[in-house]
């Protein structure tokens, strides 16, 4: 998953975390209508179809507000969110060819 995280750090941070770190990770729903990150993940446990690989690219927004762009910080990450999406599905490849 790709999303906005708002862990508190510096706008433009990009964090990779892991199905462990995700349990305890507050994000910031897109609006007031739509369903929050942490529900739907209650919601695949509950049921139990909750994944049991994943991982969570997760820039840090400049602000939480609803908008339609992203900020300066942010748009700068991009480059590295597209490699670390590429680095996580060849791992997940490499490892699917393995376990076969």
């Amino acid at each position: 998953m790709v999303d906005a995280i708002d862990g508190g750090y510096p706008p433009g941070t990009v964090k990779r975390l892991y199905r462990k770190e995700i349990d305890f990770l507050r994000c910031a729903q897109l609006s007031v209508h739509q369903v929050g990150f942490q529900e739907v993940l209650a919601l695949a446990r509950i049921r139990s179809r909750y994944p049991e690989n994943m991982v969570l690219i997760g820039v840090q927004p400049q602000n939480l507000e609803w908008g339609t762009q992203l900020s300066y910080e942010v748009n700068l990450r991009i480059p590295k969110v597209i490699a670390m999406i590429y680095q996580q599905v060849e791992a997940w490849a490499e490892t699917s060819v393995d376990a076969d």
